[in-house]
This record gives structure tokens, C-alpha cells and sequence, in this order.
């Protein structure tokens, strides 16, 4: 059973950012819109990471949902499930952060 209460988790209140890992090459931004839109208020963005050279998924996203309720639906609803499409696979979901989308240049 996962435990919600968000401070166990050093979770900010109000966030409302999840973090999505494992994902098969197909599953793109439209995959996971139509996975969680319906749930509560919906997601408000998607985050798919991508290889910048090929363009690929590199098999994780994160998910920005209205409200910090609708993450935790999530994450509680989904997390260790089967993944629709990926046979043997689970839901990897935790909290997560979105980025500034910078880089900095490796040494």
C-alpha cells in the first residue's frame, strides 16, 4: 500500500508534478494524455523527454496535473499496475519536477 501523506516524501504541498519511467517507444505525449485526462481536472501538460539528436523517447516523461489532488489519484490508483500496450511492464510513477528545459555543457 503507498502512503500519501505528502510530507513522508518530502512532497511540496500543492505539487502536482509526476514522474513517469519505463515507457515503450510508442507511448508519445498522445499515449499519456489519453491514459490520464479523465481523471479529475486533467493533465495540463506533458513532458515527454527526448533524445536530441534522434528525436526518440528516452522512455520517461513527466505529467503536470491541475491539481496536487489529481496527482496523488494518480500515483496512489496507478503506481505497480500493468501498463496498458507493454506486456510484463508496471507503472513507474513517483514525484517529479519540471525543469527549466536548460542544459549545461558537460565538462
Amino acid at each position: 500500500m503507498i502512503k500519501m501523506n505528502s510530507e513522508e516524501y518530502g512532497v511540496e504541498e500543492g505539487q502536482k508534478n509526476l514522474y513517469i519511467g519505463d515507457l515503450e517507444p510508442f507511448m508519445d505525449e498522445q499515449y499519456l494524455y489519453s491514459m490520464f485526462d479523465g481523471i479529475g481536472g486533467g493533465l495540463a501538460r506533458v513532458k515527454l523527454i527526448r533524445n536530441r539528436s534522434t528525436s526518440a523517447s528516452e522512455g520517461y516523461a513527466f505529467l503536470e496535473f491541475n491539481s496536487h489532488e489529481d496527482a496523488a489519484t494518480v500515483l496512489k490508483n496507478f503506481s505497480e499496475r500493468p501498463l496498458p500496450g507493454a506486456p510484463g511492464k508496471v507503472f513507474k510513477l513517483n514525484w517529479g519536477k519540471f525543469g527549466n528545459g536548460t542544459a549545461t555543457q558537460g565538462r
